[in-house]
């Protein structure tokens, strides 16, 4: 196939689908990121929760994870059984933040020293993550925070499970005895009523892992000892689920298929091994013998719903091992930067906007070269407005030294941002909820543009009147000195409210 860049369709031809198998396959393969989407941020800070989950990780250091978290999460204060969930006190504690009993059994962990409670660094910031070394410890966990303490069935296929949505009592605890003591005498259900629609302060994502062998492959087929192969797999599995976190932030979407699994298996061995093991990649779906298929491996998983045909999934056998080959002939031209956090983020940024028809096809390298040429020169930060300033500098920083701005175009930039954001936090204090700040840098030469954008109280810091300098400095009223600054240290400004945003434009010439 020549070296040209083909839709989904021509490459799912190529690859011998027509008729009702290619219609099929037209519906299941389609990119991560959908067409005309807007690539998403590289640099990401903690979600809210995560400050309290790192109190939780010292308590597990000191105590355990299971009484760590069961001083904390009353779900792990009752046994899982059969119809616990109805159970007032259950419902109670569960639903409505009433303490669970003092001499709760808790769920029956088979060995309770091998669980683990770290915070790891994903591609879009630090994610909690509890680990099983038992498998039927795994199976309670999930079953504790996903099943309402029901004894439901854990597949066997199931090595991970990410929680999203828990209501965390905890943090609503501490909200309250907050509230109630800035609000002396007044009922807590208004306060309740003000923090339900703030999801951010209570709602929680954790991650619940196995620590079995990776897609069930054994350490001889994998190649390596008993002992090495169960660490390796946890590390693989880790950064492959952390995947699918990163694209579930960055474009919404965690879904089960191929082309899904490729890209994070990608991310894990990479991760793991600091390149792309295309062996361990096929034999993890099957494919190690290509044409021929080992029965029932991990790819006869990802048929979708409803499951494509046979035929169809016949193509995507071949797909899924030519986007290996793919993959590993990127990867072997790849910068060592591009193995590990931005950089790799870059990586998968890229990924997102193909199918895996067409990371299959030929033409895959030379596209994803040309994205991440272009991603290249581009880069936003998304945080919280307290957050902001820090995480700003650090990812500004990383992109003036790759793109060699000089220092003292760098230095006048990191001075403007640190007014501008210090002015958006002040600001937002006022608002009772968190305001999301975006800052957008976009390279080219000579030139650096960046866009500030909040979702704050209006406010247009260019129409302020400039300070009186010449005035005695007891006459002078307080502030405007930074905006002069920011005035003084970039070339070009611009401010507009836009859908709901404020949206202040800064250009910067070298």
């Amino acid at each position: 196939m020549e070296d040209r860049a083909i839709g989904t369709e021509e490459a799912l031809r190529a690859a011998g689908a027509g008729g009702d198998v290619l219609a099929e396959l037209q519906r299941y393969d389609t990119p991560i990121l959908p067409e005309g989407a807007r690539a998403p941020a590289i640099a990401w800070a903690d979600e809210p929760h995560v400050g309290v989950w790192e109190i939780y990780a010292e308590d597990a250091a000191r105590s355990g994870a299971v009484a760590a978290l069961a001083a904390r999460l009353p779900q792990m204060r009752f046994p899982v059984e059969a119809g616990i969930s109805a159970t007032e006190a259950y419902r109670a504690s569960t639903r409505r933040g009433a303490p669970p009993p003092e001499d709760g059994p808790g769920p029956a962990f088979v060995r309770p020293e091998g669980i683990t409670l770290d915070l790891h660094e994903t591609l879009a910031g630090r994610l909690p993550i509890l680990v099983a070394e038992d498998r039927a410890d795994f199976e309670t966990l999930v079953q504790v925070f996903t099943a309402r303490g029901e004894p439901v069935p854990v597949p066997a296929s199931m090595g991970a499970c990410l929680v999203k949505g828990f209501n965390n009592w905890d943090r609503i605890g501490a909200y309250r005895r907050v509230w109630e003591e800035e609000h002396p005498g007044v009922d807590w259900s208004e306060g309740f009523a003000e923090l339900v629609p703030q999801k951010e302060l209570y709602e929680d994502r954790f991650m619940i892992l196995s620590s079995g062998p990776y897609s069930g492959l054994p350490a001889s087929a994998a190649g390596f000892g008993e002992d090495e192969w169960r660490g390796l797999s946890l590390a693989i599995r880790r950064d492959h689920e952390c995947t699918h976190y990163f694209t579930l932030r960055a474009a919404g979407a965690m879904r089960t298929n191929l082309l899904d699994e490729v890209i994070a298996d990608y991310v894990g061995l990479v991760a793991t091994f600091g390149r792309y093991r295309e062996d361990l990649a096929r034999a993890f779906f099957g494919l190690e013998r290509f044409p021929a298929y080992r029965a029932g491996a991990r790819l006869e998983n990802y048929r979708g719903t409803p499951a494509v045909s046979d035929a169809a999934l016949d193509v995507l056998k071949a797909l899924v091992d030519g986007a290996i080959g793919q993959l590993a002939l990127l990867d072997a031209a790849l910068p060592d930067e591009a193995r590990s956090g931005q950089g790799l983020a870059r990586v998968v940024i890229a990924f997102l906007s193909f199918s895996l028809a067409q990371i299959a096809a030929s033409s895959f390298a030379r596209r994803a070269w040309d994205v991440l040429a272009a991603a290249s020169e581009r880069l936003e930060v998304r945080a919280t407005a307290g957050q902001a300033l820090d995480l700003v500098n650090g990812a500004f920083t990383e992109l003036a030294a790759r793109h060699a701005i000089p220092g003292k175009a760098a230095s006048d930039v990191l001075v403007a941002l640190d007014e501008i954001l210090s002015n958006v936090r002040r600001h937002a204090g006022g608002l009772g909820r968190p305001v999301d700040v975006a800052v957008a840098f976009a390279v080219s030469p000579g030139r650096l543009r960046i866009e500030v954008r909040d979702d704050g109280a209006a406010f247009d810091p260019l129409a302020l009147a400039p300070p009186a300098t010449d005035a005695a400095l007891e006459a002078r009223p307080i502030g405007g000195l930074g905006l002069l600054f920011v005035k003084t240290l970039t070339d070009a400004q611009a401010y507009e409210r836009a859908d709901g945003h404020n949206r202040l434009r800064l250009v910067k010439k070298f």
